[in-house]
């Protein structure tokens, strides 16, 4: 080798390492400011697509995975629904506002292929990170008494909790990331710090969910842990009047469906008006006509997010995403046994919290909020590239 091709190596490795650097650490922020900034978070997510394609052209190999066909035949539902909308002004925006990020997974699957597994450990800490922040000020604000109910400085409570949710589903079963005290005692603070956000933001929803995961963990893992949380429970329920409130609205929840049952009533009468294609997105304000005889005039959807797929995107829309969901969890199954225990407890705190928001999704905004959708599309990426860390890069670099 010449002098010249020589240089010329060093240049191109500097320029693909330049790449690299300026991939991983936008992914980085875009990670911290999911529930932080939405406006940055959107940034980043523009720029992450641009430098996957950048690192495609630059390197000729796109990483694919099996979510690839179903989240693009989901995708092109969307697309579909939105064409034919019966309401064209409201649904145009899902071109702009949401169909563009979907494709934000395959960005940051070839992120995740090409970084090193210390990087997805530093990308998963990034997003705790911004999880702690989002909770400290939903508890802060809600102590003050400045809100009735915690949120984060982008979103609402229901996001919030969803957010938190999966969060913590995800740190409970993946468990503590050493055997020290230290780690021991991190560990317990993220964990409790999560529980009370997700208790002040009164969701029941999320309330059951956590409780649901709270036992099943702490009689499997954590029996002290499980005690601690009743405790705790319990001293809430005694001190907070808000929490009182809500209790006593869950054990009569017939009473208290927030208009759910007459929301759900109509839809699925309108279900069935359109049930191939759909409304076309954003189509509630439109769709939904009995707005006298709800307490919340101000209510903006559905408050079931696959009660909402089926009316905007129709059947197609439906199965295409259930189709996403089947693949994920059998992607989940085939992988586990490949897999040492470190990654096994990984794969089963990606499915949990991701299983976290589909349940969310039956009360409320989820899966489609633009939040909690980065969110999902985050954790689908990281397990859909587990094994790639046992992989070389084109250019050589182990993944290891």
């Amino acid at each position: 080798m010449n002098i010249r091709s020589t240089v010329m190596c060093i240049r191109n490795l500097k320029y693909k390492n330049l790449s690299l650097f300026l991939f991983q650490s936008i992914g980085l922020i875009f990670a911290f400011s999911i529930i932080v900034s939405i406006a940055m978070a959107q940034l980043c997510a523009i720029l992450l697509l641009v430098l996957a394609i950048i690192l495609l052209i630059e390197k000729k190999h796109f990483y694919s995975t099996s979510l690839d066909v179903p989240l693009l035949l989901f995708v092109c539902a969307r697309l579909l629904s939105t064409i034919f909308a019966e309401y064209p002004q409201y649904s145009i925006s899902t071109i702009q506002r949401e169909i563009p990020f979907y494709f934000l997974y395959f960005a940051l699957v070839q992120l995740f292929s090409y970084s090193s597994n210390t990087f997805r450990k530093l990308f998963i800490c990034t997003l705790l990170v911004g999880g702690v922040i989002a909770a400290s000020y939903g508890i802060i604000i809600y102590i003050l008494g400045i809100t009735e109910r915690a949120h984060s400085t982008t979103s609402g409570y229901y996001t919030l909790g969803s957010y938190l949710t999966a969060l913590l589903a995800y740190v409970l079963v993946v468990g503590p990331r050493g055997s020290t005290r230290g780690h021991q005692m991190l560990w317990s603070s993220l964990v409790l710090l999560y529980a009370i956000a997700i208790a002040t933001t009164l969701n029941r929803i999320h309330w059951g969910i956590t409780a649901l995961i709270f036992v099943i963990l702490g009689i499997m893992r954590y029996r002290t842990l499980l005690a601690f949380a009743i405790i705790g429970a319990i001293a809430m329920y005694i001190i907070l009047p808000s929490v009182q409130q809500r209790v006593e609205q869950t054990i009569h929840f017939t009473s208290h469906l927030s208009d759910r049952d007459i929301l759900w009533a109509e839809g699925l009468t309108k279900a069935f008006d359109h049930p191939l294609i759909g409304y076309g997105p954003n189509s509630f304000q439109s769709v939904f006509q009995n707005y006298g005889n709800l307490q919340d005039k101000k209510v903006g959807g559905w408050h079931n997010e696959y009660l909402r797929l089926q009316i905007e995107s129709g059947i197609i829309g439906l199965i295409t995403f259930i189709g996403v969901i089947v693949s994920i969890v059998l992607h989940a199954f085939r992988v586990k046994k490949a897999v040492d225990i470190i990654q096994r407890k990984e794969i089963l705190g990606i499915v949990v919290a991701f299983g976290t928001i589909v349940l969310s999704s039956m009360t409320g905004s989820a899966l489609f909020d633009i939040l909690i959708m980065l969110l999902w599309i985050s954790f689908c990426s990281l397990l859909f590239t587990v094994k790639r860390q046992y992989h070389h890069t084109p250019n050589g670099l182990s993944q290891s």
